[in-house]
């Protein structure tokens, strides 16, 4: 077993075989090599599978099995590049009055776009712009709250600060959490997901200048 791009040998990675009736496994050794011994269950053919952690699955092999035969099937894996974009990049709100609530429109809309080689998950987190502090139940002074949801028009969103309230904590989209009628898990690769924020303005604030809060976007693996 080696990785695709250096040829090297890969470590702890689990190839099955599986008869339809029954899977034998093993893992790979620091040289990259694996044995199986497939016990004989009266059926002729095995398929063999590989998986490895940041790596994409290989096609599984079909192995037509003889009692008491050893065979050899190498494998070469490719690593998992995850990659996301969106556009557009900011979202300008304007002058916002204590208390405000206001939300993005379907031309306002972030499109989120899975630009890796693997399906992934996206997790959202904030960045508080001081001396203003997130909430994720209620505002106040100097406090505020910023939700997010994936779905496919704004009138798809029900907001709802247990489903949709960002924190400075990075989280990672479920089918619940950032969700209306569309998700951020396992979003395949070139899908587009549209992401929508809602903010609701601190009921008093000290700051008369413009306030940035920033959004993190990180991709990881389903």
């Amino acid at each position: 077993m080696v990785d695709s791009q250096t040829n090297l040998p890969l470590q702890d990675a689990t190839v099955t075989a599986d008869d339809g009736t029954t899977t034998f496994s093993s893992s790979t050794d620091a040289g990259g090599s694996y044995k199986i011994r497939i016990e004989n269950t009266g059926v002729s053919a095995c398929v063999i599978g590989v998986q490895k952690t940041g790596y994409l699955e290989t096609q599984p092999q079909e192995l037509k099995a003889f009692p008491s035969n050893t065979y050899t099937l190498n494998f070469s894996l490719s690593k998992a590049v995850l990659g996301v974009n969106i556009s557009p990049e900011s979202w300008h709100m304007g002058t916002v009055d204590p208390s405000a609530i206001i939300a993005m429109t379907d031309q306002e809309a972030i499109t989120v776009t899975n630009t890796g080689n693997t399906a992934e998950t996206y997790s959202l987190m904030l960045i508080d712009p001081l001396p203003w502090k997130s909430s994720q139940s209620e505002i106040g002074r100097e406090q505020y709250i910023l939700n997010a949801s994936f779905a496919s028009a704004s009138s798809a969103i029900s907001w709802n600060e247990n489903r949709h309230a960002l924190s400075v904590n990075a989280r990672p989209s479920t089918d619940i959490l950032f969700a209306s009628d569309q998700t951020g898990v396992n979003v395949p690769v070139s899908e587009e997901r549209k992401l929508y924020l809602q903010f609701k303005a601190p009921s008093s604030t000290s700051m008369t200048k413009e306030q940035e809060i920033k959004v993190i976007i990180n991709a990881q693996l389903p």
